[in-house]
């Protein structure tokens, strides 16, 4: 029978093309080696195109087919699964060490309630030494493991004082969190003229413009100061939801965290090149601590023109996660930003509000 079979030539010739190819590169192991030297070993030897090959089978002779030597590789055995205090011991491992927040000094304002007691809670849980700066403690006491100063975030003498304090105790201060902030509802104009207490005036205008953006400021000063001199560290200003969105009956708040966005941009330029990075975080509904008081949710109905029972809690129609945000969650997010993990994170805001809000 004659065969012409210029393709199985160049099969043969690609076979041994590949195998230098592979065998250069380095990149197979032993058993690879071995398999495709049995291949090319075992490849039928062609004669070049043009040229014929003859062979006469009699009748009732079968033609042998020829086929690469069998491989064999070796399969290492899998790790045994795990037990589950071995599981356990891994997820105690992560939470403490991928942040990297061992001995990093933390500093949460307002930390002693709300949110803030979560952010200091969640760092001091990633070992981070978190401080409580907050009207509410006497220096040097302790609180869920957290060292206390205490400060008052509108007084420029406080605010050295804590910073000094921290850097006396610690030597170092790798991080602040702005937090301390107050939300007071109020309408610029009280239409219906039943509850002029909740029309904004210069008292509660004054009093959130200087908690919530002088404290911001002058935190953040005292602290870059000392990050200056220590070649860099972290800052994370809390903002909200309402300082992109807007908030009704809550005009001067919202104006607050809307400095607090700007001010976020405009420092993470001018102290990116020190090395110091600020970033922003801004909540959007969560759920109630101790700060959302009876004379809160009065003053907030008032402003929503409805009663106190009657603000809505169905998150379902608001929120597309249908739910509340959970103040850890908060906390989860500040400690990775104030870690290493975050290092590109700088001049913005990052949204975390159930997909309620723009980021």
């Amino acid at each position: 029978l004659s065969i012409d079979i210029p393709s199985l030539y160049y099969y043969n010739i690609f076979n041994k093309i590949f195998y230098l190819i592979f065998a250069l590169l380095g990149n197979i192991t032993k058993n690879s080696v071995k398999f495709l030297t049995h291949l090319n070993k075992s490849a039928i030897k062609f004669p070049p195109p043009g040229k014929t090959r003859n062979k006469s089978f009699s009748a009732g002779q079968k033609k042998t087919v020829l086929k690469p030597a069998h491989y064999s590789a070796t399969i290492a055995p899998s790790k045994a699964p795990e037990t589950e205090l071995g599981q356990k011991e891994e997820e105690n491992t992560m939470e403490k060490g991928w942040l990297g927040l061992e001995d990093r000094v933390v500093i949460v304002t307002g930390g002693a309630s709300g949110i803030g007691k979560h952010v200091a809670q969640t760092l001091t849980a990633a070992g981070a030494k978190a401080v409580i700066a907050d009207m509410t403690v006497e220096t040097g006491a302790e609180l869920d493991g957290s060292y206390c100063v205490q400060c008052n975030v509108t007084d420029p003498a406080s605010v050295q004082a804590m910073a000094d304090a921290v850097t006396a105790k610690y030597g170092k201060i790798d991080a602040l969190v702005n937090n301390a902030g107050i939300n007071m509802p109020r309408l610029l104009v009280d239409a219906a003229g039943e509850k002029p207490e909740y029309e904004l005036n210069e008292a509660s205008f004054g009093k959130m413009f200087d908690i919530n953006v002088k404290g911001v400021f002058l935190c953040a000063q005292a602290c870059a100061r000392q990050m200056l001199k220590q070649g860099g560290g972290v800052i994370v200003n809390m903002s909200s939801e309402s300082g992109k969105e807007g908030s009704q009956g809550q005009s001067a708040y919202s104006a607050t965290k809307g400095a607090v966005d700007s001010f976020t941009r405009s420092w993470a330029k001018e102290l990116g090149k020190h090395n110091i990075r600020v970033v922003a975080c801004a909540p959007g509904i969560m759920e109630a601590t101790g700060l959302r008081s009876p004379a809160y949710n009065d003053a907030l109905a008032y402003t929503r023109g409805c009663k106190p029972e009657e603000l809505s809690t169905d998150y379902s129609k608001v929120i597309p996660m249908g739910r509340d945000g959970k103040l850890d969650e908060v906390g989860d997010l500040v400690a990775y930003l104030v870690s290493d993990r975050a290092s590109y994170i700088a001049g913005t805001t990052i949204n975390i509000s159930g997909g309620k809000s723009r980021g």
